[in-house]
């Protein structure tokens, strides 16, 4: 989010570069969770009070909306160029000693031509910096990379023959300066393209993988992080032998502090597809070897499977930010079972949201695949069942945390009857009495805590197979339990059922919870006496949801069997009647029948007026 909001702040001169971003990224967050007419009216409403902030919304809305095939490039490449339309520039006839055959590409920094060398002769792939780009920032990046690719010999990764600035030859008879690279050109095919055409089983793809991450485990010994890892920068020749392309992003570890060598704090450079929850965050200070290892996870996965470990495709950048940093990856055995064990646990080390949970470096991802083909035991371990509790209860910890305050005000409710009975020496009937409500409260939490435990069971993320679970997958999860393991107590399980209900509502999922709703108030009245209030409550709830779900005749009768079991309880029942009838007010007045509405509103107030220490439910009639 960062990154989207200097990125809208930057596009408007107009705007106060430090008062607005944060305030911009706050709007943001509220606004994206807003659709249609009533986004809309948040921003015109922003556009009153700033028209400059409300601006930069639109334009940092219309950019979290497009589809991740914008995405496709290297985000470094795509942000720079986005506002450019300029023609491309014509083939250059020479530069330096380089006579220029062909185009061969773009990269994120320069153009990627195909040249010929006379001495020694030889064909070569030749780098040149952008005209467009000539600063001193990207020219500081472009001799990073020479710097980078001089420093890395190995068969794996794409050798360098010669960096600096040369004379470049224009047609027409013009002339510039320009920094370039001279390096061995690479002809073969993206990894996963050359897995596909070549359809290499199993053994072989590993393989390929294994020769990647020694290559890989080169820079990280020299210090260096690559960070834009991806099958497109993973060629394979003709011999089968894997190059490693495009360094232009990486970042020199021992030159971290040198502020000439730091790109902008938080900026996001690589690949959204292939990068770690820690770079879609912009968190420079936590990229290192594992962020490398991390997208070796998702190059690996894609390879073996033929699919994605988390699918972002068609998702809008927040919604894909979202689900790098959040969601579980599928597993491999998902996808194919034969890929299920230790092998399976090697790409789930990989791509472990915690950096310090995945292998420190290629080296060692490398050096278990290895071990996996030679059938010895692998280092990695699969996470262990606490590990994985404590990762459910931080992506539910709200719901979590609930339902165990709940369960805590239960067995506190049990001692404190059972110490009540301890105490009570009055008369032994009076203590055998207390001691036997001691045994029902006792009861009641036991049959709350199996439901509990076998809820948690459904919905645990081991037997899930790593998929991520949603809150309304839990209390689907719950509400299944429900149904096959009722609590014995009748009451209980209408207690329960009433919670299931009202979580339904609060998440939108109106029939379910009208289904909870009525078996729990069913149960109500089956087992409390007529006048008990509990009932009256549960209905009250009940109608709002058949509202709801456009059930209005039916809303309407509970509605008015309420308001008459709230009479029925005299001056205990005025606040609830009070509620019904302000409620069924708001019905009638939806519905177009305003004398009866305003007659309702009109008994709601009167009421309200008469019930002391109630200011907010006054507030609320009036």
């Amino acid at each position: 989010m960062a990154l989207l909001a200097r990125l809208a702040c930057g596009q408007d001169p107009s705007m106060k570069r430090h008062a607005i971003p944060t305030r911009l990224e706050e709007e943001f967050h509220q606004a994206i969770e807003l659709e249609g007419r009533e986004r809309e009216v948040f921003l015109e409403r922003l556009e009153n009070q700033d028209p400059a902030l409300a601006t930069a919304l639109r334009r940092l809305i219309a950019l979290d909306e497009r589809e991740l095939e914008e995405l496709d490039r290297p985000l470094l490449e795509q942000l720079s160029f986005q506002e450019r339309t300029q023609p491309p520039s014509p083939l250059p006839l020479r530069v330096g000693p380089y006579r220029i055959e062909g185009l061969l590409g773009k990269g994120g920094m320069g153009m990627i031509y195909e040249a010929s060398q006379e001495n020694p002769h030889r064909t070569i792939a030749l780098k040149l910096l952008r005209r467009d780009l000539l600063d001193p920032e990207a020219e500081r990046r472009f001799h990073r990379e020479a710097e980078i690719l001089a420093r890395l010999p190995h068969e794996g990764i794409a050798h360098i023959y010669q960096a600096g600035h040369g004379l470049v030859q224009w047609p027409g008879g013009e002339t510039s300066e320009q920094p370039y690279l001279a390096m061995e050109l690479i002809r073969g095919l993206p990894l996963v393209e050359y897995c596909r055409r070549n359809r290499l089983g199993l053994e072989e793809r590993i393989r390929l993988l294994i020769r990647i991450c020694s290559a890989v485990e080169q820079a990280h010994r020299k210090g260096i992080v690559h960070r834009d890892l991806k099958p497109q920068n993973i060629l394979v020749n003709q011999e089968g032998v894997p190059k490693v392309l495009d360094f232009g992003v990486a970042r020199l570890l021992e030159a971290e502090r040198n502020q000439s060598f730091q790109t902008h704090t938080g900026q996001i450079l690589g690949t959204l597809s292939y990068m770690s929850p820690e770079q879609v965050r912009g968190d420079s200070r936590s990229i290192g070897p594992p962020s490398d290892v991390y997208a070796l996870g998702v190059i690996g996965f894609q390879c073996l499977a033929g699919v994605f470990p988390l699918d972002v495709h068609g998702c809008s950048i927040a919604q894909a930010a979202r689900i790098i940093q959040e969601e579980q990856p599928t597993r491999l055995g998902e996808h194919d079972s034969s890929l299920r064990g230790d092998l399976e646990t090697i790409f789930e080390t990989a791509l472990e949201k915690d950096p310090q949970r995945r292998y420190p470096s290629a080296g060692e991802m490398g050096a278990d695949l290895q071990r996996f083909l030679q059938n010895e035991p692998i280092h990695a371990r699969p996470p262990s069942r606490l590990y994985r509790i404590q990762k459910f209860t931080r992506r539910h910890r709200g719901l979590v945390y609930g339902t165990l305050t709940t369960f805590l005000v239960l067995i506190l409710g049990v001692i404190g009857t059972t110490t009540f009975a301890l105490r009570s020496r009055k008369s032994e009937a009076e203590a055998k009495s207390a001691l036997a409500r001691a045994r029902r409260e006792a009861d009641k939490t036991e049959q709350i805590r199996r439901f509990l435990a076998g809820m948690l069971t459904a919905s645990d993320p081991n037997l899930r197979r790593g998929k991520p679970l949603t809150v309304v997958e839990l209390v689907d999860a719950a509400a299944r339990e429900m149904d096959r393991n009722p609590p014995k107590d009748p009451l209980v399980e209408a207690s329960l059922r009433g919670t299931l209900g009202e979580t339904y509502r609060n998440l939108s999922q109106y029939p379910r919870s009208a289904r909870q709703l009525k078996k729990a108030l069913s149960l109500y009245e089956s087992h409390l006496d007529p006048g008990d209030p509990r009932t009256a409550e549960l209905r009250l709830k009940y109608a709002r949801v058949l509202v709801e779900t456009q059930k209005l005749e039916d809303a309407e009768k509970q509605l008015r069997l309420c308001a008459a079991a709230y009479h029925s309880l005299g001056d205990r029942g005025k606040e609830g009647l009070t509620q019904v009838l302000l409620f069924r007010s708001q019905l009638l007045t939806e519905r177009r029948r305003f004398e009866e509405a305003a007659q309702l509103a009109k008994n709601a107030l009167d009421l309200a007026r008469k019930i002391p220490g109630q200011p907010l439910l006054l507030a609320d009639c009036l």
